[in-house]
């Protein structure tokens, strides 16, 4: 940007060459109101480092406004592009700024871990992180996720080596008697285990709700698809998941269930067990 987009960018944010100092902490606000409400441990670390920073003035009026109303998609956007022109005019010594942006934002996110969270970082706000790191242009550090929900996984995790291992988890299923079973071969655990097939089906999905839950795989839909029993036979339904459910091989929408069938979602195959034809 040249001087005068520079002096009409800052405008448009209702900014002047006094209040510009804020907007190093816009991106951390972002990431604090990622998951819809700030918490106290976040508001006292941005102020803490507002403070550190020496941010007075309108700068504080502005930043007072974003920790009481979340700032919307357009000021944000806005705000990088402008931080981004305002570090390359000064020059290479304040990338250094773009790259504190986004250490900051991590300590932000990891400030609502708490003890129980154990300083980790929640789903939305890792995603918020990196979308602040690929628009100032930094590569952020990955941090993995709360461990504990696996429903989310970052978009290049197959990518990750550190990442957790995909896990197959069976949920407490009623012991009802069932003519039908899903078998999985955990040849490096547990051995086979199954789950039978009873009352309204089976659902397989990455979510805490499935039946079946396979946590830790970008490729399985939080609820993936669904294997039921209609007029004593069974059947097997794409929740429209987002790869698509293989059977023997063969993508399908919905289909009858016969026995033998092997059944993949993602990398993590299942076996139909059907136990009287």
């Amino acid at each position: 940007m040249h001087a005068s987009e520079l002096s009409q960018a800052l405008r448009g944010l209702g900014m002047s060459s006094d209040s510009w100092r804020a907007l190093p902490l816009l991106p951390l606000v972002h990431v604090a109101w990622a998951d819809g409400s700030i918490q106290d441990a976040e508001r006292e670390l941005i102020m803490r480092l507002a403070d550190d920073y020496g941010l007075d003035g309108d700068g504080r009026m502005h930043l007072h406004n974003w920790l009481s109303y979340p700032p919307s998609r357009e000021v944000i956007a806005q705000g990088q592009n402008v931080l981004i022109a305002l570090c390359s005019s000064v020059g290479p010594a304040d990338e250094q700024l773009l790259a504190d942006v986004v250490t900051f934002s991590h300590q932000v996110a990891k400030a609502a871990g708490g003890f129980f969270g154990i300083g980790s970082i929640a789903p939305a706000e890792a995603e918020a992180i990196d979308k602040i790191g690929q628009a100032l242009g930094v590569d952020p550090e990955r941090s993995w996720v709360r461990s504990f929900d696996a429903t989310f996984v970052p978009a290049d995790a197959d990518d990750q080596l550190d990442g957790p291992e995909i896990e197959v988890v069976f949920a407490d299923i009623p012991d009802q008697p069932s003519r039908a079973n899903l078998i999985h071969l955990d040849l490096g655990g547990e051995g086979e285990r199954l789950a039978p097939v009873v009352g309204e089906g089976l659902m397989v999905g990455r979510g805490d709700d499935a039946h079946v839950q396979v946590r830790y795989d970008p490729q399985v839909s939080r609820q993936h698809y669904r294997v039921y029993e209609s007029e004593r036979r069974y059947y097997l339904e794409d929740l429209d998941s987002t790869t698509g459910t293989m059977v023997n091989g063969q993508r399908v929408v919905a289909r009858r269930l016969l026995g033998g069938e092997d059944i993949r979602c993602g990398s993590v195959s299942l076996y139909f067990q059907l136990l009287d034809a």
